[in-house]
């Protein structure tokens, strides 16, 4: 075993060691290239502790700054996401935008694992400014929306698509701010 080392903190793994610095930089190399991941070199002490000496980030060519609004030469298509109120929706209509959501997800999912991105957990891109995640956080807050009036029709142990002409029409004839008057509003910062 060598006195450096070439780490990979976001997985904590141990890429290799080397005897000398120069050697350790030249795998830190190969590796941050291989992986697209920031790598360290580390030093170990006398103390047998591992020290970091360096920090290798891998290279971003002159297209990063447009990385996510194309993968290569394909362009992020930007979904057309309903607005209309859940509680304003018969159940086919709500079942017709689900599938319909199901398939823009599914694009999506395939796109980011086109840009190398499809190790991403939600947590991670929900939060991320990029058009791809972006895409993705609409769809998702879309989604969750609908879910939630699926299970306020159904009740406990809602199936993913409401029946259809078995009484589980909209809740609500118009759409207010607060979506039909029950509360949601105060609960996002409305009346």
């Amino acid at each position: 075993m060598g006195s450096f080392r070439v780490f990979q903190p976001s997985t904590r793994t141990v890429a290799s060691h080397e005897e000398t610095i120069k050697e350790a930089r030249k795998s830190a190399a190969y590796w941050t290239s291989a992986t697209g991941s920031t790598l360290e070199i580390q030093e170990r002490f006398p103390s047998g502790d591992w020290v970091t000496v360096q920090v290798v980030k891998p290279k971003r060519g002159p297209s990063s700054k447009t990385a996510h609004s194309t993968i290569g030469s394909q362009k992020i298509p930007s979904f057309k996401i309903s607005t209309k109120d859940p509680t304003t929706m018969t159940a086919g209509e709500i079942n017709k935008e689900l599938d319909k959501l199901d398939a823009q997800d599914s694009t999506l999912g395939d796109l980011m694992i086109e840009a190398g991105r499809g190790h991403e957990r939600p947590s991670e891109y929900l939060k991320m400014t990029d058009p791809l995640s972006t895409e993705l956080r609409k769809n998702a807050d879309r989604r969750q929306d609908l879910r939630i009036e699926v299970d306020m029709r159904y009740g406990p142990r809602a199936p993913s698509r409401l029946p259809t002409g078995r009484g589980f029409g909209p809740r609500s004839k118009s759409s207010s701010p607060t979506r039909g008057g029950l509360g949601f509003g105060k609960r996002y910062g409305g009346d």
